[in-house]
């Protein structure tokens, strides 16, 4: 089956190493990567822990990092907070002495 050609470089014409079909059925599914903070054991709640907001769709919110360093994944540095104060928050900060402990 002839190949498709995938560039030309100086003269030169540099095919595909398979053809669209083939590489659609070698093509592997990717599996969805599995977020730090799930693997450290937080839990996402139902409601954005900075404003109250209780959103229909689970996917309006987020899991906030306080201290912005996505590899510091302890349990109360995490928060679970809505799209509009995730922006916010980003650009103002949540400072430690604006939390309320977990219990």
């Amino acid at each position: 089956m002839p190949r498709a050609v995938n560039y030309h470089r100086d003269g030169k014409i540099y095919y595909r190493k398979l053809c669209e079909t083939c590489a659609r059925a070698n093509k592997k599914l990717r599996q969805p990567k599995t977020a730090r903070w799930q693997l450290a054991g937080y839990k996402k709640k139902n409601v954005c822990e900075h404003c109250g907001f209780k959103p229909t769709v689970i996917d309006q919110l987020v899991v906030f990092e306080i201290d912005r360093n996505r590899q510091h994944i302890a349990n109360k540095n995490l928060k679970t907070v809505c799209l509009n104060c995730n922006y916010e928050l980003s650009i103002t900060g949540w400072t430690q002495g604006d939390l309320e402990e977990d219990l």
